[in-house]
């Protein structure tokens, strides 16, 4: 697919008050490749929003300088794993506990490819042909009553293990993103 072949669009409510939200979505075309990422801060820490924000951004810049030698695979995990030790480290230091954290579902696209990663509960699907599919798969506890409980997310912990996943895509096809607390961002493939 070409950089010129895929649309976007994308909302986020608001949950507090102030009309703001812990939540943060962005995309990019990056030379040949599409980047698309949706965080949504842990509404239970502090500095859920600005981990969000942190995350989405270090994310989108580091795709911009990758090595070209870098698989994409590659490049995602290990933008991932730097960007978790950053806020984990920075939360022991100034809060002595976790507090910039974020989940994350990021998508990179190059030709008709799709490479994605999650962590957390943050979702990704593939709209084909009326048929939805779920790319993605959940860090979140099994048990009954506990079902929000998570058991990965960017920040919680000093080791971070995503959830990584290819796709082939086709024209028509629409890759939706879902974050737990209703942010939802489209890309179509035109």
């Amino acid at each position: 697919m070409a950089k010129g072949n895929i649309k976007t669009s994308g909302f986020s409510l608001a949950k507090t008050k102030e009309l703001t939200g812990d939540d943060f979505y962005d995309m990019a075309t990056i030379g040949n490749l599409s980047v698309a990422i949706v965080c949504d801060g842990v509404g239970s820490a502090e500095e859920g929003a600005q981990a969000a924000k942190r995350v989405t951004s270090y994310l989108i810049n580091n795709f911009k300088i990758r090595p070209k030698s870098w698989s994409i695979e590659k490049s995602i995990k290990t933008f991932i794993n730097s960007i978790n030790t950053i806020l984990y480290k920075e939360s022991q230091l100034n809060y002595e506990r976790s507090e910039l954290i974020t989940t994350l579902a990021l998508v990179v696209i190059e030709g008709n490819r799709l490479y994605g990663v999650n962590v957390g509960d943050s979702r990704v699907y593939l709209l084909r042909d009326a048929s939805l599919t779920q790319l993605s798969s959940d860090h979140a506890m099994q048990e009954e009553g506990y079902e929000n409980v998570l058991t990965q997310a960017i920040g919680i912990s000093e080791d971070v293990e995503p959830y990584y996943f290819e796709n082939i895509i086709q024209k028509n096809d629409k890759i939706l993103f879902a974050a737990m607390v209703c942010t939802m961002y489209f890309l179509k493939m035109k």
